[in-house]
């Protein structure tokens, strides 16, 4: 219209210019209309050509979008109206927490500075922690429940000592010739613990827990003490000191009371607060590798006699359990060393049937109590030699045919990237294999760690996926084993294969500082099995699996379909038979149901 327009004005005006000004004109008005008229179907070939591209692109998402749907883990899941309902309850709180929390985003973070963010400002929280769990599928006994109640319980008992290495320090060496004058003025400093971490930590790093293990009483010949550590005495071995070669004091070490440590401190609550502390990784983040697994297995091996002596062991496993049904899960499936002995306060050692057998008791008495079953996977140690691992198999083995109904599976457990691979191990799991088929005897189930790496060429998932292992504990190393996608997917269609992932574990720990970049969703969206645990949760400061399960619903945006796939999966995939797994199935069915009305009226 505006070029006719402009066509019209030209004709007026050149008609007053005569005829050959209005001929020109009309010209030009006939070129500016076929100009207009091109330009109007290239422009209308453009449109119809660029919705063509946006509809194609549309049609491609979709399938995409359906594909992906189809292969997530939870695609078969059903939901019912009511679960349809709470999830968007669900969603809305998530979005709430994201928004009140938006400046420091829990997961994003350190756990260590960010659980008192999740416990004090989270609107979501208090309804995943009354949320049924159904089962825990990796748990190491030694630190499966907040060690506040060992501080403040077992720390208090008479009879329960410290081991003290106290390094002499040049400036101190002449005090120290008054050997009980010195030590009580450091043992009533502030800094006493501190200092005697920094002593610690010099030999954490070389320590060999399946020495420990293998010897829970102080009294015992190969016993080895370790700096922080706990254990009980009717009397300790005496004092030791040391000397360098100019013939001066070097170092003092000694068992002393943990009640006269308190006694002895400026502040005693602070000195319990401390000790706690001391017993977590909280003051180690940002050491490299090593540093921090030497760390991370001083704690197991400092509690070990604590845990060990026989006036402890039944009360802190009670309390393990006790915690765990709080949190709402129904069954959970403990690692603990394959000869868990105990020992008297003489040091008389008792052979692991005692244990087994007190665990074999309690396991009929929590379910008729608490409707709660567990179970034991024997666990030894990467560092073992063949024969040493040989051995410790067989043990597992024997148990396994007394206590069927308790000991159901086996594993090796220790720093991946440090210890021996299961390509090392492989022909003791062959060799076993093969001599239990041939007897007709009942196989141990293989529940073995592995993937729990960083490193590209760490071959163990193949190795223990090779093996025939059942689980594999952590296994986020996967998602660099593409190859292996579709065989696993083979395995767990035939309830022969799952994940037990540990997320805070795996964040402290220093394998993934954002839980939004753990592996484990894209797996879970692969279609492969994935249970959830927290693996050491008494190290990482709080008990159960509710922080966990935060943190990834958060984290990895799940949708409440995930989330009642993975409670199923945890069902399906644990080391409970068949009749055992429907008992467990229907009871958490029940509670879900009841958690789900209350969640809809929230």
């Amino acid at each position: 219209v505006w070029y006719l327009n402009l066509g019209m004005r030209m004709v007026s005006k050149n008609d007053m210019m005569g005829k050959g000004g209005g001929l020109v004109a009309i010209l030009s008005v006939l070129v500016l209309v076929g100009v207009v008229v091109g330009e109007t179907v290239e422009h209308e070939e453009r449109e119809e050509f660029s919705f063509k591209a946006y509809e194609t692109y549309l049609e491609q998402r979709e399938h995409l979008m359906y594909q992906r749907s189809q292969l997530s883990r939870s695609s078969e899941t059903r939901m019912s109206e009511e679960e349809l309902a709470a999830g968007r309850v669900l969603h809305k709180l998530r979005k709430q927490d994201l928004q009140t929390m938006l400046h420091r985003l829990p997961w994003e973070f350190n756990f260590y500075d960010t659980k008192s963010s999740i416990d004090t400002e989270s609107v979501l929280f208090p309804l995943i922690e009354t949320m049924p769990k159904s089962a825990v599928l990796h748990l190491h006994f030694n630190a499966a429940v907040s060690f506040d109640w060992y501080v403040y319980n077992v720390t208090y008992r008479r009879n329960c000592y410290l081991f003290v290495e106290v390094e002499v320090e040049e400036e101190e060496r002449r005090l120290a010739e008054d050997t009980d004058d010195f030590l009580t003025g450091v043992y009533s400093r502030g800094d006493f613990l501190s200092r005697l971490e920094r002593t610690g930590m010099r030999s954490w790093g070389s320590l060999d827990l399946a020495q420990i293990q293998r010897y829970p009483s102080p009294r015992q010949a190969g016993y080895r003490p370790i700096v922080g550590g706990n254990a009980f005495f009717d009397q300790p071995p005496g004092r030791t000191v040391s000397r360098d070669g100019l013939g001066r004091i070097s170092s003092i070490t000694e068992w002393v009371p943990m009640n006269t440590l308190r006694k002895l401190s400026p502040d005693p609550a602070e000195f319990d607060r401390r000790y706690l502390r001391s017993l977590t990784m909280e003051d180690f983040q940002g050491l490299d590798y090593f540093a921090t697994w030497g760390k991370f297995t001083s704690i197991f091996g400092r509690m070990y006699s604590g845990i060990f002596y026989d006036g402890v062991f039944y009360e802190f496993f009670n309390h393990i359990v006790e915690s765990l049904v709080d949190d709402h899960v129904y069954h959970a499936e403990f690692r603990l060393d394959t000869f868990a002995e105990t020992y008297a306060l003489n040091g008389t050692v008792h052979p692991a049937e005692t244990t087994y057998d007190l665990l074999l008791g309690l396991q009929k008495w929590y379910r008729e109590t608490y409707n709660f079953s567990f179970i034991l996977i024997c666990q030894g140690s990467k560092g073992f030699s063949l024969e040493e691992a040989r051995n410790d198999l067989r043990g597992c083995h024997d148990f396994h045919q007394k206590y069927g109904g308790l000991v159901r599976g086996y594993d090796l457990a220790g720093p991946e990237d440090d210890g021996h691979s299961w390509l090392y191990y492989s022909p003791i799991f062959t060799e076993y294999q093969a001599r239990v088929a041939a007897s007709g005897e009942d196989p141990l189930k293989y529940y073995f760690h592995a993937g729990e790496t960083l490193l590209i060429n760490n071959t163990n998932v193949l190795d223990a996926f090779a093996l025939r292992a059942d689980r594999l504990g952590h296994g986020f190393a996967l998602s660099n084993n593409p190859a292996m996608i579709e065989p696993v997917l083979e395995a767990a269609r035939r309830n022969n294969f799952a994940l037990e992932v540990n997320p805070i574990s795996n964040q402290l720990l220093q394998f993934f500082g954002d839980i939004r970049a753990h592996p484990a969703i894209g797996l879970f969206l692969s279609g492969v099995p994935v249970t959830i645990s927290s693996d050491d949760p008494g190290i990482w400061g709080y008990s159960g699996v509710s922080y966990d399960f935060y943190q990834i619903y958060c984290a990895w945006r799940l949708s409440l379909t995930d989330l009642k796939t993975i409670f199923m999966d945890a069902t399906r995939y644990s080391a409970l038979d068949e009749v055992e797994q429907k008992i467990l199935e229907e009871h958490w069915l029940i509670e879900w149901g009841k958690w789900i009305a209350r969640v809809n009226s929230f």
